[in-house]
């Protein structure tokens, strides 16, 4: 394909809208901070008798951040609630939004807390939900319907064709986990992201911002990271902006062990 084809990069293409980032902090509740700095204790055990690898360093990472998140970690899938200010923030945020927003969480439990929030907020009929919680047809319909059609077949030719949907009857909100819908999706009738919390891909981060970029929008898209001041949250979004894989990052800057000790100072 080498003689047919040729690459260039993103900031090579001088029409390509802005990319625009902001962070809201949310710092934690007392109930957050007693299970963050008990784990942030079963760490600094297992440090000193040498039983931290990478691999569980990532694992313990997680379960930070679940908490950061508002939930307790938990080896089954039900996740126990903690009280959390982060989806109080994040409709005071979108208070100050026009027009259509994508919000990406990592964990289920998050994701439906998000849908239930906003639907509360805004109309049952506000939200398009894209993860693995949603069988295919529901997800498709979430997509196109958050784009402002559905596909229609019709019955004599069996061809399909796209019927346009009134913009009041539309989904405000997509709500989705970017491992499900940060790849190929088509979501241009966003103006603005939430990063409700992020999972430790660059791939993933980076293909999820795409999801809303056109040519047609001068403006750019906004992206809002929500993170817990002072924890790992921090070290997360700041190394996935900085195009890093959490993973390397963690080792260049010292383990788990130097992420959290920084964080808790």
């Amino acid at each position: 394909m080498d003689p047919h084809c040729f690459r260039i990069t993103r900031a090579e293409c001088g029409d390509m809208p802005p990319k625009v980032y902001s962070t809201r902090s949310v710092p934690l509740t007392d109930n957050q901070q007693h299970y963050y700095d008990r784990v942030l204790d079963e760490i600094a055990l297992e440090m000193d008798h040498g039983t931290l690898t990478v691999q569980n360093q990532l694992s313990r990472l997680l379960r930070l951040q679940q908490i950061t998140g508002g939930f307790m970690p938990s080896d089954d899938k039900v996740q126990k609630p903690l009280n959390n200010d982060r989806p109080d923030v994040m409709l005071q945020e979108i208070e100050g939004m026009r027009g259509k927003v994508i919000i990406w969480a990592r964990f289920r439990a998050e994701l439906e807390l998000i849908a239930e929030v906003l639907r509360l907020a805004y109309g049952a009929r506000s939200v398009a939900e894209y993860h693995g919680g949603i069988d295919g047809a529901n997800r498709e319909w979430a997509r196109s319907s958050f784009q402002g059609f559905f596909m229609d077949v019709e019955a004599r030719t069996g061809l399909k064709r796209e019927i346009e949907i009134p913009l009041k009857e539309q989904p405000r909100f997509f709500v989705a986990q970017q491992a499900s819908g940060g790849y190929g999706l088509k979501l241009t009738a966003a103006d603005n992201v939430i990063y409700y919390s992020n999972d430790f891909s660059l791939e993933h981060r980076l293909q999820s911002e795409d999801r809303p970029i056109a040519l047609d929008k001068p403006q750019g898209v906004a992206y809002l990271d929500l993170q817990a001041p002072g924890t790992v949250d921090e070290k997360i979004v700041a190394a996935l902006r900085g195009k890093k894989e959490i993973a390397d990052a963690l080792l260049d800057s010292g383990g788990l062990t130097a992420w959290t000790a920084r964080s808790r100072s």
